[in-house]
């Protein structure tokens, strides 16, 4: 979890000047920290620049300590650095080879040091094409580390396919992946699955499978990849079936966990205050400590396979590519596209795209027609690389939902904004000639419970969103059965109490994300805040949610298919379809968007149908870069559904078509 870990280390060095702590830890910690940042593949190149001053800057002081080691240590984190910037690695890796075989240095530290050496030697000959360099630089490697030895596999994995002996490779990738679950079970966490090495060995070894005839291997592998990752649900089973010291456990982490929220909710957040400036400190222990506990299992076994029942399409990227692999109705998985593409330049693209995401509308207002007109050809400009290596090859046989499931960074993909090519194109986008599901890793088939009984409506608990308001007449009279929970009667309890019986759910409230901690992710109701790791002990709405707040779906990019905030929390606990935002909503976009979805719903239409026409209202007054941001989640499994009598009629698949007009 590499944006976690520099995040913790960060936390640290943040308060190492308050708390008077020794020169030497806080030098230690900036080196941890310049180490984590080379681990962390989607690192930006000010992280790596910043991690090599930091390296650098240590050597003299490495040197005069006397501490051959350290110092052959930090060379090699220099050469792995050479070799993530596109440099030449061999001057520091000769120097660590020097200074690893001078006197006072161990056999065991000694033979680390060889290994890591020579594994950087290898990768560095592969990066010139010296294929038979690579295999004997890291055939050379002996060792005993789980991690050493995934990623010794994982280079002659990557020197056998350079040198196209594709059956070596795969059976190398696969001796990588047993070493890597080896290194992950000595962990006692439950950790969300980044990209890293171990996430990058799954898209290799899926690449190999590819270039081996057979996609639908490469296709399992990412599936596995999914099955990785614990998920909420199977948390809460485990701590139903607990008995024992098991459940007296269960209860003690339940117990403290409860305290430690109340406390953080008493903390105050105003930036200015002399208390919150106080508070810091402890917002942090107090979060670390509730990370903790929250991924404890007492008990629990690994979690079940995972279900992509109704994926259609399945991206992801290794380091030159992105492959994008197709699965027909029949279950059969094909190569739609494979697109050459460097990874620091795929990932800059994909978080300039990200950053307008997240920029919204804001300070811009309404640009009228040819402001607009002007928004959309610079977001197709910035987006259409993207589009060419996702898009599927025959965009015209695409059925009325199309479900993606995406890996890694991928994730920032807006996949309903993106741009068409010609002779589609003509400003018109992928969501105008099919609905764009995601589907979220871990999900399962929706439905289960008991009876449910109502639509229910939570509307502006802090009495401050106009549009929320607005809409409340018409969710009134469209469905007079709902239950409404309004402004100061939207409290938390009165929230727990109504959802046992909702047959689905909207949300029109304030949504705060924390990419340090997503977990802490929450909806602000009347009496405070509820947080994702609340909300997973709610019962789920059967039907769908709409999560009409800023960054429902937000989470930092993982290996599997993504986890998506608090909109993919109700996805793997059973809802059918959930509506969540990946940047903020302007109040007015969000007014509009619920009254076209409501006011399909309630004439008939299907969840992706009424989601399509609200998308189709919104292109006509907003750019793509906030319409773009609103994503439709989708359980494994969950069947689109046509209208009801009097709504719009079904088309191929049983779904109903989309409105197919450009783009004003």
């Amino acid at each position: 979890a590499p944006e976690e870990a520099l995040a913790r280390v960060g936390n640290v060095l943040g308060a190492a000047p308050s708390l008077g702590c020794d020169p030497e830890f806080v030098q230690d910690g900036r080196l941890q920290l310049a180490w984590l940042t080379l681990l962390h593949a989607d690192a930006t190149p000010e992280q790596l620049a910043h991690a090599r001053s930091e390296l650098l800057a240590a050597l003299p002081g490495l040197a005069a300590a006397g501490d051959p080691y350290e110092a052959a240590n930090q060379r090699i984190n220099l050469a792995y650095l050479e070799l993530k910037t596109g440099g030449d690695p061999r001057p520091w890796i000769a120097e660590a080879r020097r200074l690893a075989s001078a006197p006072g240095i161990g056999r065991v530290a000694q033979q680390t040091l060889s290994g890591w050496s020579s594994l950087l030697a290898g990768l560095g000959a592969l990066a010139r094409g010296d294929t038979a360099a690579a295999l004997a630089e890291c055939a050379a490697i002996a060792t005993a580390d789980p991690e050493l030895a995934a990623a010794r596999a994982s280079c002659q994995g990557r020197a056998h396919r350079s040198a196209g002996d594709l059956g070596a490779a795969a059976r190398a990738f696969d001796a990588a992946l047993q070493e890597h679950e080896q290194s992950a079970a000595a962990l006692d966490q439950r950790l969300p699955l980044g990209p890293g090495e171990r996430a990058e060995d799954f898209a290799r070894a899926a690449r190999v499978a590819i270039e081996r005839g057979d996609p639908g291997a490469a296709w399992g592998l990412l599936l596995r990849l999914d099955s990785l990752s614990a998920q909420e649900r199977e948390r809460d089973r485990c701590r139903e079936l607990a008995s024992g010291e098991e459940a007296r456990r269960w209860a003690a982490i339940e117990r403290e966990s409860a305290s430690l929220r109340h406390e953080l909710r008493s903390l105050p957040r105003l930036a200015e205050s002399r208390r919150e400036r106080q508070a810091a400190d402890l917002r942090v222990t107090l979060e670390e400590r509730l990370r903790r506990l929250w991924r404890e299992w007492p008990g629990c076994a690994a979690p079940a396979p995972a279900d992509d029942s109704g994926v259609d399409l399945r991206a992801f990227a290794v380091e030159d590519e992105i492959v994008l692999l197709g699965r027909d109705r029949a279950g059969q998985v094909a190569v739609e596209r494979r697109t050459r593409w460097p990874h620091r330049e795929r990932l800059a693209a994909l978080r300039a795209l990200a950053a307008e995401i997240e920029a919204g509308d804001a300070g811009r207002g309404d640009a009228g027609p040819a402001g607009r007109a002007q928004d959309v050809e610079r977001w197709s400009a910035k987006a259409a690389p993207l589009a060419a290596a996702v898009l599927p090859r025959h965009l015209e046989a695409l059925p009325a939902v199309t479900t993606y499931a995406l890996h890694g960074a991928l994730q920032l993909l807006p996949l309903a904004a993106l741009p068409l090519p010609a002779p589609l194109g003509g400003r018109r986008f992928l969501g105008e000639v099919t609905t764009v599901a995601i589907a979220t890793a871990g999900a399962r088939a929706a439905g289960g419970g008991g009876p449910a009984q109502h639509p229910l409506f939570v509307v502006d608990p802090t009495e401050d969103l106009g549009g929320a308001e607005r809409s409340l007449a018409a969710y009134r009279r469209w469905f007079p059965d709902g239950q409404v929970l309004r402004g100061a009667a939207a409290t938390r309890a009165a929230l727990r109490g109504a959802m046992a019986g909702a047959h689905w759910l909207h949300v029109d409230a304030h949504a705060s994300y924390d990419p340090v901690f997503p977990e802490m992710s929450r909806l602000e109701l009347a009496d405070g805040p509820l947080s994702l790791m609340e909300w997973s002990r709610l019962p789920a709405p059967r039907r769908f949610a709409n999560l009409s707040g800023c960054r429902t779906a937000s989470w930092p990019t993982t290996a599997d298919s993504g986890q998506y905030g608090l909109g993919g929390l109700l996805t793997r606990l059973g809802a059918g379809w959930v509506v969540a935002t990946r940047g903020p909503i302007p109040d007015e976009a969000a007014f509009r968007y619920n009254q076209e979805l409501y006011g399909a719903i309630a004439a008939g239409a299907s969840v992706p149908a009424a989601h399509a026409a609200a998308l189709a209202a919104l292109r006509a007054r907003q750019p793509p870069r906030v319409w773009g941001a609103i994503l439709l989640l989708r359980a494994a499994g969950t069947a689109g559904g046509p209208g009801t009598a009097g709504g719009p009629k079904p088309r191929r698949g049983g779904q109903t078509p989309l409105p197919l007009t450009p783009t004003r």
